[in-house]
């Protein structure tokens, strides 16, 4: 608490006052050094306004005479002086050292005492000097020394300096200095803090001038108004002020007018911790670290002989671990105060209170300061005994570090948020009309000394609650009312202009007239915010105000009807805000064909942004086409807090199909299928994939199976209200990937984004080509690798000029290009069908690196079918050369020129079991991927246009398999009935669709014959995937009976040379022959070999010296 000494300001608050006494305070805080020739002057402008004239005067301030600690300072030096330009004190006190006490040089115009005072140099005490014309013409000085530990030595110094004057001598010429006062003493030795000046009023007695050392000063730096009733739970009146206000003491939502009258006073001694607790961010702690508050209560305490606390505590203050660090109450047993900080506890045993069924409505007035003090003083005033105060000293010094701003006050006697419910207990009923708090002092009841305002709300709202008047009677001003024998002027409940008191002991009351734009009830005596208005707090002037709604509307934003999911939006501003959607979300009703619904049985309500509400109903039966579901706002429209009226007041949504219904069991069971049939397809697909491996990938059987089970999952994207039954089957279908989708490892978010584009929205399918068929893209990249690993020993075989053997040339044929390119035309409309969609929901210009790298991939693929479909034409069409096999010799001479033009093996996937006879033959394959187009778009494009989009599919799809019914391009009996067979399917279901769709709008299906419907499409569906994984298994074992079926004859023709040899070795006569004809068939063996001697050599040379890795460059 160091004193600046080099600086010193001085703030004037003044109180005027009607009639009576005034006040006014000095924000001064000084300090001089002894020999100092600065002073401070205060002139009568800032005195209170009725200074002029009058015959009493009180000056009060907190002083410390700064003397050496030698006596090397003799001059006489100044407390303070209040005078008339030159002419006499009126009055004055100097002091003059005489080490180390000093003489105290009590002046009033020309009358002088010079008493000695034994002070501590250093020390800090309050001096008070009260000055009365009316009666004896007498000042008393008193210095009250707040050091001491009793309250009988607080008095340290009291003197009487007594004076002649018949008229007061005050005007509006006079100043009050402090400091050097010339030209009679012209130096200091003092610190001067907070002193104050009343006047019309002289201290009556000691008691008094301790009450106002700590009762006047500091000047209060904030202030807070408890008002006494319920209305809207426990609103708090405030100034500048509004963090007390917690979310569940918001003034908007909790009260309507459909009560039937206010609330009585809160038993702040009941165990509602809404009531009682309040969040409290203020400090009991000055800006100098010390204890320094006030409160001012106005309370009724109630007692009961079954009363077994010990304590009728009235506030205390708990910190945000449950500690109670302030406590003030009354002891049950002996009616003393009692006033507790962390560590002491101090009780007043000299004016306890009189208990016996209570102690009835009393006014409290308490001041804690701390201020240069050694303790903490605690001041307790009964406002009807202001004259005897009660005094505590207590050690404060474990206080300051429990506080902080997440504190509450407690008010009454009632359980704290820490205790548990065993913890209540009978301790009476403390009811509270008025509580004022503030950091600081307030201003204290001065007996005799009336016509002013004793507590004000500070700010621009500065309505008076208690009147500091000579009588009860007095007129309180508007929207307050006072009852008889107290001083309160309490106001009036939100909204009245005026009103009456009905109850003296609960203090009920009625409005009998309102504010502008408040609607009063005559029944209940209340006034209301309803119809078009609501209740606000005006952020000026801190009143309570009824404002006119605006008028929004609510309509439906999206909706899920196969998921009973619906989102409404509200135009133009937000339905409420997100610390109110627990309170107003229960006042909205949901109707579904005019029954009303259960909230939390029949539907679930929330509010997941400000201006949305999101109603999910709960699936329990069928739901027709054209079915209203109505969001009703009547109730919500009456809540008096809320700035927004829906009109109309309610918002219809209308079934655009069916809702088919299916109870969770069946719905498991749907789904379990889907994972079971999954699991076989997997398999099917593994079995097409070998049988493309070990086909060369040349089977057009294994690339149309392929096709197929994709354009079986793009079927789902089809905009058709489908049954439930079969989205829960096709949602256990499609669940999962027997592959492990590794790139979802470079997602850096821990979310995917999904499709918000109609039927991809409701399969949530996930926008990022990358995302939704990594899994399947894996199948591309080990194909191509295989390629350029399957190249490599290839080529260096060429480049060698060896012939790789036909193992080898086989397996490159096979990888290079055939299997890559299988699995491209096999995956072709699911992909194009996902690229499009990214490439329509997707901006290219982004910063998510998995975005640009599934774009990047997108790209890649894109132009990957280009160059398959873009040399799959130019292969399969261009001209070659063609020399007829009767020309011997000349496809000798162009033998190697004819090899090089053939069409290449590792293409063969274009054209394998296909015809050559024409354009139509040949392109089929190319043909189809047309086809693949036109779906893919018509998947992506035509969502808004359902019937349209499923009489494509059908056509297009009927228009392909009419066309290879007609045409039979291929030469294949496996592969024409592969097509045949899927291309049939796919036409059933597009008629399927055709149906639902139209039935979308014809309503001709009931809901069990679209399950129905959809139970037949269900095994439609696993038929298919059956058949084809059946058929696939069959051409992969057929396939491997050929091979080993070709290859035994190749074993016996090979053996069968061997056999005729050996043959001839068992006959005799062809030994002697063989031996007879030796040389000639010698001869004869030679002129018979293909080869040259040279070449002959050379092979046996590469036969003899062959490494084993060189053996696949031989043929």
């Amino acid at each position: 608490m160091a004193l600046s000494w080099r600086n010193s300001f001085l703030i004037v608050l003044a109180v005027k006052v009607v009639s009576g006494c005034g006040v006014a305070r000095f924000e001064v805080d000084i300090g001089y050094d002894c020999g100092n020739l600065n002073h401070k002057a205060i002139s009568a402008s800032e005195f209170p306004s009725d200074f002029p004239g009058t015959t009493k005067l009180t000056l009060g301030m907190w002083f410390k005479i700064n003397l050496p600690s030698t006596d090397s300072f003799q001059d006489p030096f100044t407390l303070f002086v209040l005078k008339k330009d030159d002419s006499s004190t009126e009055p004055a006190v100097y002091f003059q050292s005489t080490f180390p006490s000093v003489y105290i040089l009590h002046v009033f115009s020309g009358s002088m005492t010079s008493p000695i005072w034994p002070q501590q140099n250093g020390r800090w005490y309050f001096g008070i000097e009260s000055c009365n014309l009316d009666s004896g013409d007498k000042c008393i000085f008193r210095i009250v020394d707040p050091t001491v530990s009793t309250v009988a030595a607080l008095i340290a110094f009291s003197d009487l300096v007594s004076f002649v004057h018949t008229a007061s001598p005050y005007d509006n010429s006079y100043f009050l200095h402090f400091g050097g006062d010339s030209p009679d003493y012209t130096v200091s030795c003092t610190s001067i803090w907070k002193p104050f000046m009343i006047t019309h009023y002289s201290v009556p007695d000691d008691s008094t001038a301790i009450s106002l050392a700590f009762g006047i000063v500091p000047l209060s730096t904030y202030n807070f108004t408890l008002q006494p009733y319920q209305v809207y739970q426990n609103l708090f009146h405030f100034a500048d002020d509004t963090s007390v206000l917690q979310s569940s003491n918001d003034p908007g939502l909790f009260w309507s007018t459909n009560k039937q009258a206010y609330p009585s006073l809160p038993n702040y001694s009941s165990s509602q911790q809404t009531f009682t607790a309040i969040k409290w961010p203020h400090r009991f702690i000055n800006s100098n670290g010390v204890i320094s508050f006030s409160m001012r209560i106005k309370l009724y305490l109630q007692t009961s002989s079954s009363d077994t606390c010990s304590v009728y505590w009235i506030i205390r203050r708990y910190n945000i671990v449950g500690e109670q660090i302030f406590g003030f109450g009354i002891r049950a047993a002996t009616g003393e105060a009692v006033i507790e900080f962390p560590g002491d506890s101090q009780t007043d045993s000299v004016y306890p209170f009189t208990l016996g069924g209570g102690i009835g409505w009393r006014e409290l007035y308490l001041s804690c300061q701390g201020q240069w003090l050694t303790r903490t003083i605690c001041t307790v005033i009964k406002f009807d005994n202001a004259h005897l105060p009660i005094v505590l000293f207590l050690s404060s010094t474990g206080y300051s570090s429990r506080e902080s701003s997440n504190d509450i006050l407690l008010l009454g006697a009632g359980v704290s948020p820490w205790d548990p419910p065993s913890a209540t207990q009978e301790c009476g009923s403390i009811s509270i009309i008025s509580l004022a708090i503030g950091l600081g002092a307030g201003l204290y009841p001065l007996s005799n000394c009336f016509g002013g305002c004793l507590i004000r709300a500070g700010g621009p709202d500065s309505e008076c609650y208690v009147q500091d008047t000579p009588s009860a009677n007095v007129a309180c001003s508007s929207q307050t009312y006072m009852v008889s024998g107290i001083r309160d002027c309490n106001p009036c409940p939100l909204g009245c202009a005026d009103c009456v008191i009905t109850d003296s002991t609960t203090y009920a009351v009625q409005c009998t007239s309102c504010s502008q734009n408040f609607t009063l009830l005559s029944a209940s005596g209340i006034c209301g915010c309803i119809g078009s208005y609501y209740f606000n707090i005006d952020p000026v002037t801190n009143k309570g105000q009824c404002i006119s709604k605006q008028e929004i509307s609510a309509s439906v934003k999206s909706a899920k009807p196969a998921d009973l999911t619906f989102n409404f939006t509200t135009s133009s501003n937000s339905f409420c805000s997100s610390s109110q959607t627990d309170i107003v979300l229960p006042l909205i009703a949901v109707y579904l064909q005019g029954v009303l619904l259960k909230s939390n049985t029949d539907y679930i309500l929330t509010s997941p942004a400000a201006d949305l509400i999101s109603v999910k109903l709960v699936s329990k039966a069928h739901v027709a086409m054209n079915s209203i579901l109505l969001l009703d706002f009547t109730e919500y429209n009456q809540v008096e807090g809320l700035p927004t009226i829906m009109n109309p007041s309610n918002a219809i949504y209308k079934f655009p199909e069916i809702y088919y219904y299916q109870d969770p069991p069946t719905i498991q069971t749907l789904n379990d299928m889907g994972h079971y049939t999954a699991i076989g397809n997997a398999v099917g697909m593994a079995s097409i994939s070998s049988f493309a491996i070990l086909s060369g990938g040349l089977s057009g059987a294994a690339v149309f199976l392929l096709d197929a089970i994709g354009e079986l999952e793009m079927y789902k994207y089809l905009n058709v209200n489908f049954p439930k039954n079969f989205v829960a089957f096709y949602e256990g279908l499609y669940s999962a990937s027997v592959l492990p989708n590794v790139y979802s490892y470079l997602n850096e978010n821990d979310s995917v984004a999904t499709s918000n584009y109609y039927k991809f929205q409701d399969w949530e399918t996930p926008v990022l080509f990358i995302e939704r068929y990594g899994d399947g893209f894996i199948k591309q990249n080990i194909a191509f690798v295989l390629a350029i690993l399957t190249w490599i020993p290839y080529k260096l075989c060429l480049q060698n000029n060896n012939r790789p053997n036909k193992i080898l040339k086989g397996i490159h044929y096979t990888f290079r290009w055939n299997m890559l390119v299988s699995y491209f035309i096999g995956d072709f409309t699911p992909f194009i069908v996902q690229i499009t969609l990214q490439f329509k929901e997707v901006p290219f210009a982004t910063s998510d690196r998995y975005t640009i790298f599934s774009t990047s991939v997108a790209v890649i693929v894109l132009v990957t079918y280009v160059l398959i479909l873009g040399v799959g034409i130019y292969q399969i069409n261009r001209k070659r050369l063609e020399v007829p096999r009767y020309m011997k010799q000349a496809r000798r001479k162009l033998k190697e020129k004819i090899e090089k033009d053939k069409y290449p093996e590792s293409l063969e996937v274009f054209t394998e079991s296909l015809k050559d006879d024409s354009l139509f033959d040949k392109n089929f394959l190319l043909l189809t991927k047309l086809e693949d187009i036109i779906l893919s778009l018509n998947y992506i494009f035509m969502q808004e246009m359902p019937l349209a989009q499923c009489y494509i599919y059908t056509l297009v799809t009927g228009f392909w398999l009419l066309m290879v019914l007609i045409g039979k391009p291929f030469t294949s009996r496996s592969t024409f009935l592969a097509f045949v067979f899927n291309g049939s399917v796919k036409l059933i279901l597009g008629l399927f669709a055709v149906v639902l769709v139209t039935n979308d709008s014809a309503d001709f299906l009931t809901p069990d014959m679209g399950l129905l419907v959809g139970s037949v499409m269900i095994w439609i569906v696993i038929g298919t995937l059956g058949i084809n994984t059946l058929f696939a298994g069959f051409l992969l074992l057929y396939y491997i009976y050929e091979v080993i079926k070709k290859r035994q004859e190749r074993m016996k023709k090979k053996m069968a040379p061997e056999r005729q040899k050996q043959k001839r070795r068992a006959s005799p006569a062809n030994e002697s022959e063989m031996a007879l004809e030796g040389p000639s068939n010698s001869n004869s063996t030679i002129s018979n070999v293909k080869y040259s001697n040279s070449e002959l050599i050379s092979s046996n040379v590469s036969f003899q010296r062959t490494r084993p890795t060189e053996q696949l460059c031989l043929d």
